[in-house]
């Protein structure tokens, strides 16, 4: 296992994923780029995804390479999402609490030193 880093999914490979307006979702030549590329280069038969049940450019992202990278020898894996209470654990969903201030929602989905962080974030903004 490595991290992806940048070089996984770019704004050249897949600019949808970076401009978020939908005019513009097709993730292919990301999954070209991975399986004629990367994938050889670093031996790699194995590529693992998020399940993302709230965004639809990264399910789409998803959805293509389950159909895409199998044909080209790699075998794809989506991960379910951890939820809570129902609700989807993402960052997104983090950042939507916090500027609502709903602390105690937030508290239940973040590792404690995050929550701690954020609240001192909280704290130093209303300073300002």
């Amino acid at each position: 296992i490595i991290s992806g880093g940048s070089i996984f999914t770019t704004s050249k490979g897949y600019p949808g994923y970076f401009d978020r307006t939908g005019k513009n979702i097709n993730p292919l030549l990301n999954h070209k780029i991975f399986s004629e590329r990367i994938a050889p280069a670093l031996k790699i038969s194995k590529r693992f995804f998020g399940d993302e049940p709230d965004d639809f450019v990264t399910r789409q992202l998803n959805v293509t390479a389950l159909e895409y990278l199998p044909k080209h020898g790699v075998d794809v894996k989506i991960i379910n999402r951890l939820t809570f209470n129902g609700m989807p654990v993402s960052a997104k969903n983090v950042r939507k609490m916090y500027f609502c201030q709903q602390f105690d929602q937030m508290r239940m989905l973040v590792p404690k030193f995050v929550f701690e962080h954020l609240k001192k974030l909280r704290n130093i903004n209303k300073l300002k």
